[in-house]
């Protein structure tokens, strides 16, 4: 239309209305770049000014249009052309709170200093608006943070008033003066004690304001703050004079002492874990008296050995070995000890405490050793440490950051070298051959996924001063300084926490503090300048060193554990130690007295917190009964006596009481398996998954997807608000709840025993099971239902094993995982068939169903389950699967559909380790895999040829994730670029690793197609 107008020379550019503004002004406003662009091309002039002095430059700061703003700010104007209040284009931006028209205008050059006539700058404004990116953008422009406006105020007293704790952080550390007073003789620190803002204050002290400054009429801030009825804020002030501030902002200044870090001891009973942590605290005196009493010891075992055997064996109903301590002095939970440069954490063999190690091996800031005892036979040896190096990498959680090189240090320790033929090398130090092949198997197996040190270390570790353990000293010595770079600068605040934390636990029932009381503790007792930021840093390096634990609680009210020897030995050790197991009752359900027993403690609700948090136990409220009020004992002010005599009826509680089931403790085993005998009938359905993984490792984790199971059902039953519901079965929810008739949304029933689990909905109708199998190694998540209920139960199905997917990935991210589909079959004598079908069969079979299937090789898992009655794949799947349903089989989606943001960054990470391990790609397979993934610029040839293999390892996992990200991703086109460059056995180990089926996401879709 505009260029209609201007061929028929009916367009005006320069015509001006009353307010002086021409057509460029209005196509500003409109927002429209094409219309300014016109107008631009046109001829209109850009430095024309409306009534208010405002130029083109100006409007387009008032509407949030980036890309008018970049336009006319690149095209020549003027830009800092001033209106009539001396306002630039930039003080209106800041003004209007348009934060991307604030930092395009500064980076264009506008000056950021120009003052309006209030006397404020863009500065003033964007502290004003609280647009803390504004204020970072113009003061690293030139912005000056001192300016005073027409009252007096700076920068900072804005933000102070604001409480606008980031802004007043980020001007102080940029030479904000923080003793300013403006026009009304007020400093920064009266307006935040004024607000009562404790942490504003904080920061203002530790910058150096003076507290004692008074206004025109004596008031200084505390007395401020406390006129205000911040009395907190009063306090803290009150007791600071200058010298004091000066002391407590010097304990936050970084220190010099180096703080300590972690040995973490890993190993199998009498691996000799304990001893040689004594030997390595010891000095030569105490190994001459543990030398003396060895040889009585040995015959006191000896001759002891039949009776433990005896009593360590427990009745017929604990027949797991898992529950059997193979001496009478192993180690109860975790036990720490320290040195001047160490925290020392052993880590119990007894393998009921392994369900919770996760929780102390997360970082890599501290040293794993890993012992084993050379008296056993070779192929016990290369188990063992094959399950402890397993156990430790797959619950080192990844960080997405480009690297594939695991950053975990491993020491390998073979002892009792004392017992065994061990030779000394040319050096004098013990060697065994065996130890030697060992070393060299896992440092090949685990390359690239932990840093296991190529030094042979053979050691007698009843012997502290011996030359094997003086190398392994100045081995540690060693990676302590390249672990001491990657902590955190430590504080003085540390040191006097370090130092205070004893004599605090000693006045509290437990050593235990919910964070904000933490926080307290800290500016009551250490030092009143600590802020929470400064707090968390020192915090984490206490953890670092050992000296305190940190639980993150899943309503956000973190948990401070200032002895973590009594959380791990006492009530931990204690808790799951063979003791309690042998003597406490088989159900793993316990009261709170029951729980007091074992654990011995004052304060039990805090220690059922701690363990809720641990997820060790889930506390259930049993439904209390109800009576009438009349069988109550009243008094003569009771309200149950005046509703009585209005002739109401009137009902209460007789009490809650807190029922709390440990499912490590539930010792509960079925004679035989219950599956298949619930339902009868040929039109039951019945459908599964498994999971299975390697090296005994899911046994170790069951436990706590029963606890996350009891959760979920705990909360099911007492909200009934979607929201909640919607945290554990999503699915169910956004399908059923609203459905009144059939399918509607129950609360399950939940029966545990150990190892296993069974959810009941709909009376009966429909069962879902989850249990571990211990020959197997395998958790297997299977449901049987009636017909009528198939969709109900697939849907609750896949959002159980969502749920247990979700806690094998918050718990051990890096597990290798391989996916079966369960195919269940009735026999004529009423039992059933479970067929294992492999993901990697299922897929290649489904792909290939119609072209290839003639020419493919059968897997053996599949001729069974077809064979009879000659279904094609798909059928079988649709049979076996989706319960015979065909809208289930509609919104599922499998095989080669599954999107690419299904594909973990843990198992493109193990792609990438794996192909490092064989040396299988080059840089021109990677070419040839990036342009089959579509993925542009993933290869940059020149940095990566004549280098470091893990930089083509680096970029291979780049060009990965560059496809993962990508919306129309779907797995097939992997499978079938590695298949091209010759990597067949890496496409099996991504198949394998996916799950068999996933629920089709509508509102993904509709983007994607959009």
């Amino acid at each position: 239309m505009l260029q209609a107008l201007k061929e028929n020379e009916l367009l005006e550019l320069e015509v001006q209305n009353k307010m002086g503004q021409t057509p460029l002004f209005f196509a500003i406003l409109s927002g429209s770049i094409e219309n300014v662009r016109f107008f631009l091309e046109s001829g209109a002039s850009f430095d024309i000014i409306d009534m208010n002095g405002n130029s083109p430059l100006h409007v387009s700061a008032t509407i949030e249009n980036l890309d008018i703003v970049e336009f006319l700010s690149t095209s020549g104007v003027e830009l800092n052309k001033l209106n009539k209040m001396n306002e630039t284009a930039l003080h209106i931006a800041c003004k209007r709170g348009n934060l991307r028209n604030c930092i395009a205008l500064v980076a264009a050059g506008v000056n950021p200093n120009a003052i309006n006539l209030n006397g404020e700058t863009a500065l003033h404004l964007a502290t004003k608006e609280s647009l803390f990116e504004a204020v970072q953008a113009l003061v690293m422009r030139g912005a000056h943070p001192n300016i005073q406006d027409q009252v007096g105020n700076i920068p900072l007293h804005i933000a102070c008033i604001n409480g606008d704790q980031h802004s007043v952080q980020y001007l102080c550390e940029h030479g904000s003066q923080v003793n300013v007073y403006n026009k009304e003789t007020l400093t920064p620190l009266h307006y935040a004690a004024k607000t009562g803002d404790k942490e504003i204050s904080r920061w203002l002290l530790y910058y150096g304001a003076d507290p004692t400054l008074p206004n025109n009429l004596g008031i200084t801030a505390d007395i401020m703050a406390f006129a205000q009825g911040h009395t907190a804020v009063g306090k803290m002030l009150a007791q600071m004079t200058t010298s004091r501030a000066e002391g407590f902002r010097e304990q936050l200044f970084p220190s010099n002492k180096n703080p300590r870090i972690k040995l973490k001891l890993f190993g199998a009973p009498r691996s000799g874990k304990t001893t040689f942590s004594e030997s390595f605290r010891s000095v030569g005196v105490s190994y001459y008296i543990r030398r003396k009493f060895k040889a009585l010891s040995e015959f006191a075992d000896k001759f002891s050995e039949n009776e433990n055997a005896t009593r360590n064996v427990p009745s017929c109903r604990r027949r797991s070995s898992v529950f059997l301590a193979e001496h009478e002095s192993y180690t109860r939970g975790i036990d720490i000890k320290n040195t001047p440069e160490y925290s020392i954490w052993d880590f119990s063999g007894f393998k009921s405490y392994y369900f919770l190690y996760d929780y102390f091996i997360g970082n890599t800031s501290c040293v794993h050793m890993i012992f084993y005892s050379l008296r056993d036979n070779p192929s016990t040896q290369r188990e063992n440490v094959k399950f402890w190096l397993e156990f430790i990498h797959s619950r080192i959680p990844a960080h997405e950051d480009g690297n594939i090189e695991g950053q975990a240090r491993v020491v390998l320790v073979a002892t009792h070298a004392d017992e065994t033929n061990c030779l000394r090398d040319g050096e004098g130090f013990l060697y065994h051959v065996g130890a030697a092949r060992l070393l060299q198997d896992v440092r090949r197996k685990f390359k690239y996924q932990l840093r296991i040190l190529p030094e042979l270390h053979v050691l007698d570790t009843t012997i502290p001063n011996s030359v094997e353990m003086k190398s392994l000293k100045l081995r540690l010595q060693k990676l302590r300084d390249e672990i001491l770079v990657e902590l955190p600068i430590p504080t003085g605040i540390a040191d006097i926490v370090l130092s205070q934390i004893e004599e605090w636990t000693k006045t509290m029932k437990l050593p235990v503090q919910y964070w904000e009381d933490f926080v307290q503790l800290i500016e009551k007792k250490a030092n009143p300048l600590c802020t929470e930021a400064n707090l968390r840093e020192t915090v984490q390096l206490l953890q670092y060193a050992g000296d305190v634990l940190v639980l993150n609680a899943n309503d956000g009210n973190d948990i401070v554990v200032l002895s973590p020897c009594w959380l791990l030995t006492d009530v931990i050790g204690n808790l799951f130690s063979q003791e309690t197991l042998q003597h406490t009752r088989i159900t793993g359900s316990f009261t709170t007295d029951d729980l007091q027993f074992i654990v011995a403690e004052n304060d039990m609700d805090l220690v059922i917190k701690v363990l809720e948090t641990l997820d060790c136990c889930v506390a259930c409220l049993v439904q209390p009964e109800i009576m009438p009020a009349k069988e109550r004992r009243r008094s003569i002010y009771s309200f149950y006596e005046d509703a009585l005599s209005n002739a109401a009826t009137v009902y209460a509680h007789t009490g809650q009481e807190l029922q709390l089931e440990i499912p490590r403790l539930n010792l509960i085993q079925l004679c035989e398996d219950d599956w298949g005998k619930y339902l009868k009938g040929s039109n039951i359905q019945r459908t599964g998954i498994q999971l299975k993984s390697s090296n005994d490792q899911l046994i170790h984790i069951f436990p706590r997807i029963q606890c996350r199971l009891r959760r979920a059902i705990q909360e099911m039953e007492f909200s009934q608000e979607e929201a909640i519901l919607a945290d554990y079965f999503p699915t169910v929810i956004r399908n059923w709840q609203a459905d009144p008739e059939e399918n509607v949304v129950s609360v399950p029933e939940l029966h545990q025993w150990m190892n296993g689990s069974k959810l009941s909905l709909c009376s009966g109708l429909v069962n879902i099971f989850v249990t571990c199998e211990e020959v197997e190694q395998a958790i297997e998540i299977k449901v049987e239902t009636f017909e009528k209920k198939a969709l109900l139960a697939f849907t609750y199905l896949h959002d159980t094993i969502s749920l247990v997917r979700t806690t094998l990935d918050a718990l051990c991210s890096r597990l290798f995982l391989s996916n079966y589909l369960l195919s269940f079959t009735g026999t004529d004598d009423g039992k059933v068939c479970k067929e294992l079908i492999s993901h990697p069969a299922l897929f290649q079979l489904l792909q290939n169903e119609y072209t290839e299937m003639a020419e493919s090789p059968r897997d053996v898992s599949l001729r069974s389950a077809d064979a009879s009655d000659g279904l094609s794949y798909s059928a079988f799947l649709f049979k076996s699967l989706f319960l015979q349903n065909p809208h289930l089989a509609a919104v599922c989606i499998y095989g080669e559909k599954i999107p690419a943001s299904w594909v973990r960054y843990e198992i493109l990470l193990q792609v990438c380790t794996t192909i490092g391990k064989n040396d299988g790609i080059d840089f021109a397979q990677l070419r040839i895999l990036s342009d089959l993934l579509g993925v542009e610029e993933g290869v940059n040839e020149t940095l990566i040829k004549g280098h470091d293999y893990v930089l083509l390892l680096n970029a291979l996992l780049c060009v990965l994730l560059k496809w993962r990200a990508s919306k129309r991703g779907r797995v097939g086109e992997l499978v079938d670029a590695f298949r091209k460059i010759g990597q067949c056995s890496i496409a099996s180990q991504i198949i394998e690793q996916l799950p068999v089926f996933v629920l089709r996401d509508e509102s993904l879709e509709n983007e994607q197609a959009t």
